[in-house]
């Protein structure tokens, strides 16, 4: 960057640029802190004292040692030391014993070393205009043996939330086996059987003003003791978070100056985004709606028959909200946080007034009440809301969401074409698989609950890109060219996807809680349920054909129409490879009954 705005005055010079940063980054917090009420409520008033499992030491051997050296990225680039984890990897086995010492001792003595706690922080650019220093979010690098220790700290701390069944259910950020699709899932679930019910949906999307940043130290100390975290492993992290220092970079210039904090977690770090959850793993006991969470991104839902009583019923929920933020030294982005209210089709919606009442339950004053923006599907600047990077609309047709597949997918055929004339088949395949296959398959699961005509479109962009690949005429049958560069029709990668899934719920192999979604036909207790499919996941009854595409209903019944051969397969690794192979015999065996077909030469 060029320049910033800083107190109405540009700033040019790289080392003052990279100075601003760092103090902006390290006054933010309380900039912010001031400006949040407060309220007698306490944070440890949502907890409940764990006294069954504790947490006290922790002594490794060397491989776990070995372990979180070989987990590190292999980069060449050097850290705030010159220390590359290109080289640390490449001697792992000649440092390993005395790395495994020292870091035993620190868990041993509740201590993180200094020097391991400087930064070397790097602006991210979010959205905005690129010369102001709010719309930059700050990703530290951090030493190469700050990363081991915290990585197997890590390691533990993952597993012992596990074991336990710490953290919430509906909170699907920062952990193997979930993604942003699960959390998407859940919403999409929930309102389409709500449609199902002719029912409203009411979705509140809550929007944290610099979450990570203002992570009260204290507080979170208080909810790690609760979970079970006492003696020298407490003091540990307490060491590893108070009085952390940091340099900022931009464009190569470092910032002359050190700047000490005790707030946040480190962003970019290993441990932030775990230690960030047991911060907000109880925010769902401050409200009855709905929760569901993917790190920060929250979204509440309530359904209903009458919008007339969800409004009253959701404000009071979203007051109860604000005094859980208050209490936990946490503030809501009023201005970003938006609603909508789902609905069929042709189902009207009344004039609504949603509010954020920031005061505590019996606060009787006025001021700090906020009009909560409603989401429609005529919003601009792009109808619908945007979330974990899929536009949902009211009706969840996801038209738009289509639209904006079909216009990325178009930019980057671009590239196929400019480069068709220098490339060998074998690598536009590869380039394909780079620009254009990952647009395809994002949120595919959720995606795939679109309209027939949607998944036309995408399939026909698809089959054009393919023939560009493969050179082939415009109207050239795509099933010969699919199974030659062993690339999956769409249609085939969506039954895959659902597949996949599907076998995760029948072998428990996933944690999502889906279970209550899909169950078996023994479990419902369906009349005339023969002994055969009693195994079967039910199919509920649908009062609009549309719902028909929703995974409530049609992930149940691509499973039940799979094969049996298939579907007994129990591996996981076993199962995706079978599943494959079917879905390639198929396009092998295709026969072509086109004359002057391109690909056939049926002439």
């Amino acid at each position: 960057m060029k320049e910033v705005i800083v107190e109405n005055k540009v700033v040019d010079s790289p080392s003052e640029i990279s100075s601003s940063f760092n103090t902006f980054f390290s006054e933010i917090a309380g900039k912010i802190k001031q400006n949040i009420p407060s309220t007698s409520v306490k944070p440890e008033s949502y907890l409940e004292q764990n006294s069954d499992y504790e947490w006290s030491s922790y002594r490794f051997s060397p491989e776990v040692t070995l372990k979180a050296i070989a987990s590190l990225q292999t980069k060449t680039s050097l850290d705030i030391f010159d220390v590359s984890s290109k080289v640390v990897k490449y001697v792992a086995n000649e440092i390993v014993d005395p790395l495994t010492y020292i870091f035993n001792l620190c868990f041993l003595k509740g201590h993180m070393p200094s020097k391991l706690k400087i930064s070397r922080t790097v602006p991210i650019f979010k959205d905005g205009k690129r010369n102001e220093l709010s719309n930059y979010r700050p990703i530290s690098c951090l030493p190469v043996f700050s990363k081991i220790i915290e990585k197997i700290a890590a390691l533990k701390l993952q597993e012992y939330l596990k074991v336990h069944d710490i953290l919430y259910k509906f909170q699907f950020g920062f952990q193997s086996g979930k993604s942003a699709v699960h959390p998407l899932l859940h919403l999409v679930n929930y309102v389409a059987q709500a449609f199902n019910r002719d029912e409203y949906v009411v979705a509140i999307f809550l929007d944290l003003k610099k979450a990570f940043d203002l992570v009260d130290h204290s507080i979170l100390l208080l909810k790690l003791e609760f979970i079970g975290i006492k003696g020298n492993m407490l003091k540990w992290f307490e060491s590893y978070l108070k009085n952390r220092q940091q340099y900022v970079m931009v464009n190569g210039t470092l910032s002359p100056n050190l700047t000490e904090f005790n707030v946040s977690v480190p962003q970019g770090s290993i441990l932030g985004p775990i230690l960030f959850l047991i911060y907000i793993n109880d925010m769902h006991k401050s409200n009855s709606l709905l929760n569901s969470h993917f790190a920060d991104d929250t979204s509440a839902v309530i359904s209903g028959k009458r919008i007339e009583d969800l409004v009253p019923f959701v404000n009071k929920e979203m007051q109860k909200i604000g005094t859980w933020l208050r209490a936990n030294k946490l503030a809501i982005n009023t201005s970003k946080t938006k609603v909508m209210i789902f609905h069929p089709k042709g189902k009207n919606v009344p004039e609504t007034n949603f509010v954020f009442n920031d005061h505590d339950l019996h606060d009787v004053a006025v001021d700090r009440i906020y009009p909560i923006e409603r989401i429609t599907n005529q919003s601009l600047p792009h109808p619908g809301y945007k979330l974990l990077g899929v536009f949902l609309d009211e009706n969840l047709t996801f038209d738009y969401q289509t639209k904006c597949i079909l216009k990325k997918v178009s930019k980057a055929q671009f590239s196929l074409r400019t480069a068709k004339n220098v490339l060998s088949t074998k690598a536009l395949r590869s380039l394909y698989y780079g620009l254009i296959h990952p647009h395809f398959l994002y949120c595919l699961l959720v995606v795939s609950c679109t309209s027939s005509r949607n998944l036309n479109a995408l399939a026909l962009k698809q089959k054009q890109c393919i023939r560009f690949i493969s050179n082939a005429k415009y109207n050239a049958h795509t099933a010969p060219l699919f199974s030659e560069l062993r690339i999956l029709p769409l249609p085939d990668l969506i039954s895959q996807h659902i597949y996949s899934f599907m076998h995760s719920i029948e072998y428990y192999y996933n944690e999502l809680h889906f279970q209550d979604i899909f169950q078996r036909n023994s479990e419902v207790g369906t009349q005339n349920v023969v002994l055969r499919n009693s195994n079967d996941f039910y199919l509920p009854r649908i009062r609009l054909e549309f719902l028909k595409r929703f995974p409530f209903y049609k992930f149940p019944f691509f499973w039940n129409s799979a094969m049996s051969e298939i579907r007994c397969i129990q591996d996981k690794k076993e199962f995706v490879q079978n599943l494959k192979t079917v879905f390639f015999n198929s396009l092998d065996n295709f026969e072509c009954t086109r004359l002057f077909c391109y690909i056939c030469s049926n002439t």
